[in-house]
Order: structure tokens, then sequence, then C-alpha cells
């Protein structure tokens, strides 16, 4: 008699241990929520939108070719790119590295099921230079990509600044030689998660 009862009991915790966990499982499933620091961010690419060409390696570093009508992605393996995912939340720093990966400084996890769009900007700081580019041109970069919990983030850059390039010709110029242009603008610019803002001084 004992042991009958003993074995019903077992059978009654068994039951509830079940239902409870069904009961669970069920909340999950109608919830788009999932469990914090569970999934993580993954990046499977970064692209640039060049003028005439499109780089599908991860690199930050934009240089000009030797013609100076296009643009391309060099890096040095410890540059970053800030990376956000749901607006008004924390951002995380990714660097690029020389083997063509990207590694997190800090992580960031998908708090739901939804797909959602990634933002993206470099570079990282906050306030960038634009005087004197004589020698090497300033870049400010947003990118951006749609994924979610399940799927790795394809970041897909575009150019943040406007670039003047002034070509001479023969024809044009016959009297100018040698000949130079000096644009009147800003020498610098904030950069907040890849909005631009100019600075008040401006020259030549």
């Amino acid at each position: 008699m004992k042991y009958n009862r003993f074995y019903t009991i077992i059978c009654l915790i068994t039951v509830l241990l079940a239902s409870t966990s069904c009961a669970q499982d069920d909340l999950f499933e109608q919830s788009d929520n999932l469990p914090e620091g569970r999934y993580p961010l993954l990046i499977s690419s970064v692209t640039l939108e060049a003028e005439s060409n499109v780089q599908t390696t991860p690199k930050t570093r934009v240089s000009e070719n030797l013609a100076g009508n296009s643009s391309v992605w060099d890096w040095d393996g410890t540059e970053k790119i800030g990376v956000q995912i749901y607006a008004d939340e924390e951002a995380a720093t990714f660097t690029l590295n020389n083997d063509r990966t990207l590694t997190a400084d800090n992580m960031l996890y998908w708090k739901n099921t939804q797909t959602t769009t990634v933002t993206a900007w470099y570079p990282v700081e906050t306030e960038v230079s634009l005087a004197y580019q004589k020698d090497k041109l300033a870049y400010v970069l947003n990118g951006s990509g749609e994924g979610n919990f399940n799927n790795p983030v394809t970041l897909n850059f575009h150019h943040a600044l406007a670039k003047v390039r002034v070509v001479f010709s023969d024809r044009s110029t016959p009297e100018l030689t040698p000949s130079s242009v000096s644009i009147l603008a800003p020498t610098s610019c904030t950069v907040n998660k890849g909005v631009v803002t100019p600075g008040s001084t401006t020259d030549y």
C-alpha cells in the first residue's frame, strides 16, 4: 500500500514537471522575445558601394585608384567599425583583421526573433579632420544590413561625405600651367553613429 502511494506521488510530480515544461515551451513559441545573451550578432561580410566596383571583403581603409575615379578598401588589421542592432540601445565595435575576419570587441545579442536592420559606421571616432586632403582623402561611411537571430548579416557601406573631383584638360585651361583648385569647406566634422555634422570652421 505504501509502495503504491509512493509510486502515485512520483507519477504526479512527473506529470506536473512535464506540464510546466510544456507550458514554458508554449510561452516561448508564442513570444518573439529571445533569452538574454543567447544569440550573438554574426556579421558574414562587409561591402562598399563604390563608383565603379564593389569590394566584397571586410575592409575599412578607403583609398582612390590611380585614375582617381574609384574607391577601394585597404586595411591594416587594426581598424574598427561601430555596429548597432536596436536604435537607442548599446553599440559595439568590430575589429577588421588582416585575415579578413571580424572580431567583436564587445558582443551584441538579438533580443527577439524579428528581422531587423542592423546599422554600422566608420570611423568609430566622433571627430574627423577634413583639412588638407591632398595626400589622403577623409572618409566617413554608413552601413546597414538586414538580419535576424538565425542568419548572419552582410553590412553594405556607402560614402557619407561628398567628394569633389576637378579634372583639368589642355582644351579648357590652355594658359594655366601649372594649375590648382582650392575649395572652401569645413575643416572638420563630427560623426555620431554615422550621422555627419559639419564643423563651424571653414578654410580652403
